[in-house]
């Protein structure tokens, strides 16, 4: 953690897949403005392939120009059937798993990288390996409320301790 906090209207890179469902939208929308009652300013980055000739260069760039970095890792792939291991001795069938673009395990990988805050936030459910792993870094878990748009209790809780200890 920064020895003090950062200036007022500091940059929070959110890394976050795209194509997200109407839900996922609200709660990414509910997480900047929260960022924003705490004074912060969130920063994406655009997806799409044809709008980033360099993703690993803007990904450095985001992160090094920001004072932290959330993830928000929901479920971008579902495997439904699949084998582990397929050419060890080992191999394995493994159990139906949902999980979360790459992108968060690179852009969260590269913040620890730097030393820079890092809070995740994880879909409740999604196969946590990596940097997603509870074992190696704290995971705050959610769910998506379907009565609300608001973000759950325990995110506002986690987001607001951790802007605190920025």
């Amino acid at each position: 953690m920064s020895a003090h906090p950062p200036d007022a209207g500091a940059a929070i890179f959110i890394s976050v897949g795209h194509f997200l469902t109407p839900r996922e939208a609200r709660f990414v929308e509910s997480l900047k403005d929260e960022l924003g009652h705490h004074g912060l300013i969130p920063v994406t980055i655009e997806r799409r392939a044809q709008m980033i000739d360099d993703p690993i260069a803007t990904i450095r760039r985001v992160i090094h120009e920001s004072a932290g970095t959330i993830v928000v890792a929901i479920e971008r792939q579902r495997i439904v059937e699949a084998v582990e291991f397929p050419k060890s001795s080992e191999s394995r069938s493994i159990a139906p798993r949902g999980i979360a673009t790459v992108w968060n395990q690179i852009e969260a990988a590269m913040t620890l990288q730097i030393e820079h805050p890092l809070l995740i936030l994880c879909e409740a459910g999604l196969h946590t390996e990596g940097v997603l792993d509870p074992a190696l870094h704290p995971v705050v878990y959610f769910s998506f409320d379907p009565t609300t748009d608001a973000l759950p209790r325990d995110v506002r809780s986690a987001l607001a301790e951790w802007c605190e200890r920025l």
